[in-house]
C-alpha cells in the first residue's frame, strides 16, 4: 500500500478507516473508471476509498437536505465531505436529487452553489399498473369508507422529520371544517405509539384510520381524493409523485425538495409554513374546487412523466459520467 494512502487511513476514525480499506482494495483490485455512491454513509466511503484507489471518475449523490438536519448525522461525515469536495470537479461531481437539497449542502460545506449539480430522480409507472377504480373502492370497503365520502391520505414513515403529530393536528381542522371527511395513514415507524395517543387526544379515534405498509404503494393511494405530506426535511418524496401520476391532487409543506416535487397552484398546493390552520386551509380549498382536482388529474400525470421520466434521468446520468475521466496517479486525492 502507498505510504500516502496508509497516512490518509491513519488520520480516520479506525472503524470507518477498516470500511475505506475495504472498498481500496476492491477498487484497486477491480480497477473501475467510475464508481457512483448513494446516502451519506456510503458516499464517505466509497468516495474516499475511490479518491485513494486512483479511481478516475467518482461521483457522490445527496438523497436529501445535508446530514446536519437528520438524527443520523456523524462527525465525521463534514469533514470526509469537505476533502472529496477539494477534488477537482472533473474528478469528483457532487450531486442531489432536488435543487433544496443541492444548494443546503452547498451551504453546509461553504461550496458555491453550482459546485453541486442536480439530478433528479426518475420513475416509470406503466399504465397495467394504474390501479382500476374497482381495486379503490375494495381498500375502502376494507376501511369501511363509503365510496362518495372525501379520503385525505398520508405515506410516510412514522419518525420525527415527517411531523406526524402536525399532520394529525392539521387534520383535525380539516375535520371541523368538512364533517363527513375521513383520514388514513399509511407506514410504520418509532412514533407509531405516540400518534394513536394523539389521534384519542384529538377525538380523532372514528376518523383516522392505520392502514400499515402496502405494496404496490399506490394500490393504497387510489381510493385517496387528495395526499397530504407535512415533512420537515424532505429530498425528493417519491409519495408526491406517485400520488400525482394517479391524478390525485396533493398538498404538503415546502420541506426540502417537496416544493419542487409539485406544479403549485396546479397539481397541488405547496404551504410554506409549519401552521396547521393553513395546511389545512389549502386542503379545505382543493377538496372544494372539483375544476382544480380535474385540472390535478390530467396536469399530474403529465408533469411526472416529464420532469421524473426515467429516459431524462438515465439521460442525465450518463452525460454525468461523459465529462472526462483525467488520469491520476495511485493515491492521489485532488
Amino acid at each position: 500500500m502507498p505510504e500516502e494512502v496508509q497516512a490518509a487511513l491513519n488520520q480516520l476514525h479506525p472503524l470507518l478507516a477498516v470500511d475505506v480499506l475495504r472498498l481500496y482494495w476492491e477498487f484497486r483490485t477491480l480497477r473501475p473508471e467510475i464508481v457512483h455512491a448513494w446516502l451519506d454513509w456510503c458516499n464517505v466511503r466509497a468516495g474516499l476509498a475511490a479518491a485513494l484507489a486512483g479511481v478516475p471518475r467518482i461521483i457522490v449523490s445527496g438523497r436529501n437536505l445535508s446530514p446536519r438536519h437528520f438524527t443520523l448525522d456523524a462527525d465525521y461525515f463534514h469533514p470526509a465531505y469537505t476533502a472529496l469536495a477539494a477534488m477537482s470537479e472533473r474528478r469528483l461531481a457532487l450531486i442531489n436529487n432536488s435543487q433544496a437539497g443541492a444548494d443546503d449542502y452547498a451551504a453546509w460545506l461553504g461550496l458555491p452553489n453550482h459546485r453541486i449539480k442536480v439530478v433528479r430522480n426518475g420513475v416509470q409507472f406503466s399504465e397495467g399498473s394504474r390501479p382500476s377504480r374497482q381495486k379503490a373502492l375494495s381498500i375502502r370497503a376494507l376501511l369501511k369508507i363509503a365510496p362518495s365520502v372525501p379520503l385525505i391520505g398520508g405515506m410516510f414513515r412514522f419518525e420525527e422529520e415527517k411531523q406526524p403529530a402536525l399532520w394529525l393536528r392539521t387534520a383535525k381542522h380539516v375535520a371541523t371544517a368538512i364533517p363527513e371527511a375521513q383520514f388514513v395513514l399509511y407506514g410504520q415507524g418509532g412514533l407509531r405509539g405516540e400518534m394513536e395517543k394523539i389521534v384519542r387526544d384529538l377525538d380523532m379515534g372514528s376518523r383516522v384510520h392505520f392502514g400499515g405498509v402496502v405494496s404496490p404503494s399506490t394500490d393504497a393511494l387510489a381510493p385517496c381524493d387528495l395526499l397530504l405530506l407535512t415533512s420537515r426535511g424532505e429530498g425528493t418524496p417519491n409519495v408526491l409523485l406517485e400520488a400525482q401520476w394517479l391524478g390525485i391532487p396533493v398538498v404538503t409543506t415546502n420541506a426540502g425538495g417537496a416544493g419542487e416535487a409539485v406544479v403549485d397552484g396546479v397539481t397541488g398546493k405547496v404551504v410554506r409554513s409549519n401552521d396547521e390552520a393553513s395546511i389545512s386551509a389549502a386542503v379545505v380549498e382543493v377538496l372544494a374546487d372539483e375544476t382544480f382536482r380535474r385540472r390535478a388529474g390530467t396536469e399530474g400525470p403529465a408533469f411526472v412523466s416529464s420532469t421524473y421520466g426515467m429516459d431524462r434521468m438515465i439521460r442525465d446520468t450518463l452525460d454525468l459520467y461523459d465529462l472526462g475521466k483525467p488520469s491520476c496517479s495511485d493515491g492521489e486525492l485532488s
